[in-house]
């Protein structure tokens, strides 16, 4: 039996032992009444072991974050890829040029405005609507890669999809798969003159008879891209115009350029 001096000893080194988190098997020969909680417990867990776990959780949360951040960036990417290929296999839009339509423009008490000319273009059936299209009209002198003139379409609102009349006109359409066209305003000219303009809403409004200079495509040959985009669609095409001169109207043609 050991004396009872030698037991705070004994007793410091047990704590020791404890504190270093030695064993079961160490500890075994020791009396059950000197492992007390505040022997063992306190140093099991210690300042420095809760400073180490607030450090490790604090780290858990930023490495989730980094990687929900890398988890979504990966589904956006994923998303845009198959919306490009259910492009490809034809579910998304396919606008199309439809026709070219010269006519008289009438006010509503019967007299001649002028004539106006209009490009159709339709969506095929079995295809997404291409939403809120805007387009963009170029002119090009004969053997030039630079536009004399640009404007922003007017697209013609309508009721009637079958004839040039038109009750207001909008920058921008939506073209809903099918047979209905619509119909884009691009030049008007008056029988008396031998100059065309290009139909344009700043045009309208500062010279209601569409005669604005900064406007005008004498007689000659041009030739027209028509660009149409949207949040769905980008589609461009080009036509031949011909501008005769006196007495009659433009003439507008699709070609591969």
């Amino acid at each position: 039996m050991p004396s009872t001096a030698e037991r705070p000893v004994d007793r410091g080194r047990r704590v020791g032992l404890a504190g270093a988190r030695v064993g079961r098997g160490e500890l075994r020969g020791l009396p059950r009444a000197d492992l007390r909680r505040g022997d063992v417990g306190e140093r099991r867990v210690g300042p420095e072991r809760r400073l180490q776990l607030r450090r490790v959780l604090r780290f858990s949360c930023v490495s989730w974050d980094f990687s929900v951040g890398s988890v979504l960036a990966v589904l956006r990417l994923i998303w845009s890829v198959i919306a490009w290929m259910l492009g490809r296999l034809g579910l998304g839009p396919n606008v199309v040029f439809d026709s070219v339509h010269p006519s008289p423009l009438w006010s509503a008490s019967g007299v001649q405005i002028y004539d106006v000319t209009q490009v159709w273009f339709r969506n095929r059936p079995l295809r997404a609507t291409a939403s809120a299209v805007t387009a963009r009209i170029e002119f090009f002198d004969r053997g030039s890669t630079t536009a004399r003139l640009a404007v922003h379409g007017q697209w013609a609102i309508t009721t009637a999809p079958g004839h040039v009349g038109f009750a207001a006109t909008a920058p921008t359409t939506d073209i809903p798969a099918g047979h209905t066209p619509v119909k884009l305003l691009v030049i008007l000219k008056h029988r008396a003159d031998s100059s065309a303009y290009a139909y344009a809403a700043e045009n309208i409004h500062a010279r209601p008879d569409g005669r604005h200079p900064d406007f005008e495509l004498p007689a000659g040959e041009y030739r027209m891209r028509l660009s149409l985009a949207g949040p769905n669609v980008e589609r461009t095409f080009w036509f031949d115009v011909g501008n005769r001169g006196l007495g009659t109207h433009p003439a507008i043609a699709a070609t591969n350029w």
